[in-house]
């Protein structure tokens, strides 16, 4: 009887300490070198008779190897709703060092009569979080759930949550529905998942599309953390939904557009809701990071009743320690008051907070560039600027959620300052003759860039000479010639030439400069470069300015523009190339049509292709490239043409293999090959196909047959073998006597047969008298054994057709009816060569 006592006081504590859980999660935030906290929550059953039924001390896992008893945080456990307490416990731990660690509690046990958990009061609990330890990353928090996970859903509506997860590192989140785990982290067995559930991977909001089954449902929501797209740590919420019968339709907040503000601005926003259900009582509310979580002046949004009906208005203060790459999200939250079972309607906005754009920039052109300077930005979280730069200016300007500077506006980065008050820059890489535009960008920690600053223009001081022309009048092997012009820079005068201050013209022969011409003051700005060859020959020149035997200044080099072209089947792909200080809008192609040079297209590219060309006859062309210097103060275009180029189109690309179709019929050995007109585009003169074969994968190919009116007879059988497998390949030849590459390769296996009857008579009536296979086929040979029923061999064969009389091979004396087993090893020829399989069976023999 005492012992009896002693089970029943033992039975109870297990009992009372058998905490039935609903949901949890747990939270973690670095506070030092591989130091963290976590905040572990536990949602609840309330426990009937014993407080403390709640968990005063809770295990957790570190995941190196050590754990510890977490002692749950004072004034928990909470009562957040019916048949719902809270329950908050922190731990602090030292990792050994950078490494991934998952975090796990495992605690029996779950509530009971959970649906799509079987037997769910006895599976445990479990959660985990991942913590990932990289330098190189920095340090890094997990996100925030401002939403419980227990919610109430209505049989035959459409359920809705949001866990309103903020991440204050500004990572990027993506949210995945998991199963929920059980003993040890592994599957639960006979989990399933509701049906018509699923998750915005981008928001985090569960809809579950018309619930249809009655009671208490689990899942799992997997939160993962990336940045600069590397994953840097994951939790993972177990939540619960209890489906329950009610007549109701939730109420709908009306659509917002996402929002983009800059720093420093108000934003001052009407929420509204309403609910086709009458006299329903709508409660608005928000949750979110800038309500409750952010650095600075945090949002606000009160909460609001109305009937049928409801406004409230969210406002927020924007500021520099606001600002960020990813959006803040808002999670607004409509519930109604139903007797039953309220319903809710979720919507997430996503607000960004652009960082202010830098002010007063200007810029001023010197003999050593242009120097460009701004005032810094009114943003302490600022650590630097990016300098963008573009040829002439650009009348755009950027909208409220247009950050940096996009690719496709035409300005190149130059330049990265990496300090907040490091304000100017020098612009060394430009060339006389222009102008250059500029832009400012400010860059955050988390590499959020600012709105774009306003343009900011200056002329370059010129000192070098400025190169106009490298146009060749004459193409020739040997008396070619280019036009060259060159005009003083417009800052000459600083350099305060003497009279005898003068231009030297030089050419470059493999990169070394070869004197062509002194002219005879600096008026003097041109020169014919004659009996050279420009036929085949780019010339590339610099000019020198000198006084006083000193080189004062010089050009960048200016080439001639040179002209080089591919003929092809009834076409001429021409392209061309030059190196000039000056920009080229654009190139007029020339064609020789009855001895005039006739403009054929107008490009801003570096090529042009002719079509619908005659082959064997000769076509000739010219460019002409149209180019400008950006200063206002530059001459307006500037022509330069290349040489003169001839070329034949003709017929050299060989045409494409038509599309082929295949089918195999192994009952008479025949491969039936055929094709179709599909691909005339590229293959209309084939005149000719040759299909290849080989036996083998590893073999050559080797010519099977030409089919020469391929388009009248497109079929051809390969037959009279005695197998089917094989490899085929193709070739195309047009009328010219182009040939393709041997491809499209097609291979066939052979479909080997070979079966055993369970029964033979071997009585004397001769009739089903021997053991023998079905008809069989592409079986090279067998291994055959047959066994008694006490293992012990009667028969062995190496040939297919076996020819088993039911004498034993051992005894010499017929065996007797009974069942005997055989293992047969059948060798078949398969594609690659032979292949063997084992065929075991049982054969009656009956006397």
């Amino acid at each position: 009887m005492k012992g009896l006592f002693l089970f029943i006081i033992l039975l109870k504590t297990m009992i009372s300490y058998g905490t039935h859980n609903r949901a949890g999660e747990i939270a973690f935030r670095q506070i030092g070198l591989n130091q963290f906290e976590i905040t572990l929550l536990t949602y609840t059953v309330p426990p009937l008779t014993q407080e403390d039924a709640d968990r005063p001390i809770i295990e957790i896992s570190w995941g190196d190897g050590s754990s510890d008893s977490l002692i749950r945080s004072i004034n928990f456990p909470q009562f957040i709703t019916s048949g719902v307490n809270i329950n908050e416990y922190k731990g602090t731990h030292t990792f050994p060092g950078p490494g991934t660690y998952k975090i796990s509690l495992e605690d029996p046990n779950r509530n009971a009569d959970i649906i799509n958990v079987p037997n769910s009061v006895n599976v445990p609990f479990y959660i985990e979080s991942e913590i990932i330890i990289n330098p190189f990353l920095g340090e890094n928090d997990s996100p925030v759930l401002l939403n419980p996970p227990v919610e109430e859903a209505c049989r035959g509506a459409v359920f809705q949550h949001n866990p309103s997860a903020f991440d204050g590192n500004g990572d990027s989140l993506v949210f995945s529905l998991i199963e929920g785990k059980g003993l040890n982290g592994e599957a639960i067995p006979g989990y399933t998942f509701p049906e018509g559930i699923a998750i915005d991977q981008g928001t985090g909001t569960i809809t579950w599309d018309n619930p249809t089954v009655l009671g208490e449902f689990n899942f799992a929501i997997l939160i993962q953390e990336y940045r600069n797209g590397f994953l840097i740590g994951s939790m993972t919420r177990d939540m619960q939904v209890n489906v329950s019968s009610c007549s109701n339709t939730p109420p709908i907040i009306q659509d917002i557009q996402d929002i983009c503000i800059e720093a420093g601005t108000l934003l001052n926003l009407p929420i509204r809701a309403f609910d086709n259900d009458s006299n329903q009582a709508i409660t608005l509310t928000a949750t979110g990071g800038p309500l409750t979580e952010v650095n600075g002046d945090l949002a606000e949004f009160s909460e609001v009743v109305g009937i049928d009906s409801v406004e409230g208005n969210l406002t927020w203060l924007t500021g520099c320690p606001h600002v960020r790459s990813a959006p803040y999200q808002i999670f607004l939250k409509a519930q109604d008051n139903d007797n039953s079972v309220p319903l809710i309607d979720l919507f997430t906005l996503n607000i960004t907070v652009i960082g202010p754009k830098v002010k007063n920039v200007s810029t001023q052109a010197s003999s050593n560039g242009i120097s460009v300077s701004w005032s810094r930005n009114i943003c302490e979280e600022v650590v630097g600027y990016h300098v963008y730069r573009k040829p002439d200016s650009l009348l755009w300007i950027p909208d409220s959620c247009e950050t940096g500077i996009p690719p496709d506006r035409g300005y190149t980065r130059i330049g990265t300052l990496n300090h907040r008050d490091s304000t100017q820059f020098l612009d060394q890489d430009v060339i006389d003759g222009n102008i250059y535009c500029y832009r400012i960008v400010a860059v955050f920690a988390d590499g959020a860039e600012s709105i774009a600053s306003k343009e900011s223009c200056a002329e370059t001081f010129e000192t070098d000479p400025i190169p106009l022309n490298a146009d060749v009048l004459t193409t020739d092997s040997t008396n070619g010639s280019v036009f060259l012009r060159w005009k003083n820079p417009k800052n000459i005068d600083s350099l305060n030439l003497s009279n005898n201050a003068y231009y030297s013209l030089y050419t470059l022969t493999d990169g070394n400069p070869v004197l062509l011409y002194s002219s005879n003051d600096i008026l003097d700005t041109t020169f014919l470069h004659q009996n050279i060859n420009t036929q085949s020959t780019q010339h590339i020149y610099k000019i020198d300015l000198i006084d006083q035997n000193t080189v004062v200044s010089n050009s960048l080099n200016f080439s001639s523009v040179f002209l080089q072209s591919v003929p092809a089947d009834r076409l001429i792909s021409l392209e061309w190339n030059y190196s000039t200080p000056w920009f080229v809008d654009s190139s007029i192609v020339f064609k020789s049509i009855n001895n005039s040079w006739i403009p054929v297209d107008t490009v801003r590219e570096t090529y042009y292709t002719d079509y619908n060309l005659i082959n064997g006859t000769e076509y000739c062309y010219r460019v002409l490239t149209l180019g400008q210097y950006t200063s206002n103060a530059s001459d307006t275009f500037l022509f330069n043409q290349s040489q003169e180029i001839c070329a034949t189109p003709q017929d050299i690309t060989p045409p494409c293999i038509p599309i082929i179709s295949s089918s195999s019929e192994c009952d008479i050995n025949t491969n039936l090959l055929w094709w179709s007109s599909d691909t005339l585009g590229c293959n209309g003169d084939m005149i000719k196909l040759d299909v290849f074969f080989k036996r083998y994968p590893e073999d050559e190919y080797t010519l099977l047959f030409t089919q020469n009116a391929p388009w009248s007879d497109t079929s051809y059988a390969h037959d009279s073998r005695l197998e089917v497998a094989g490899c085929y390949a193709f070739s195309a030849t047009d009328s010219v006597g182009n040939t393709s590459e041997i491809g499209h390769e097609i291979c066939f296996d052979n479909c080997p047969s070979y079966q055993l009857p369970n029964i033979f008579t071997p009585n004397g009536d001769n009739i089903n008298e021997t053991f023998i296979p079905f008809p069989y086929k592409y079986v090279e040979q067998i291994q055959l054994s047959i066994y008694n029923r006490w293992g012990q061999i009667v028969f062995k064969t190496n040939s297919p057709n076996i020819n088993w009389d039911g004498i034993s091979s051992v005894t010499k004396r017929p065996c007797p009816s009974g069942v005997y087993f055989y293992s047969c090893l059948v060798s078949e020829q398969r594609l690659e060569g032979v292949q063997s399989r084992i065929l075991n069976g049982f054969v009656h023999i009956i006397r």
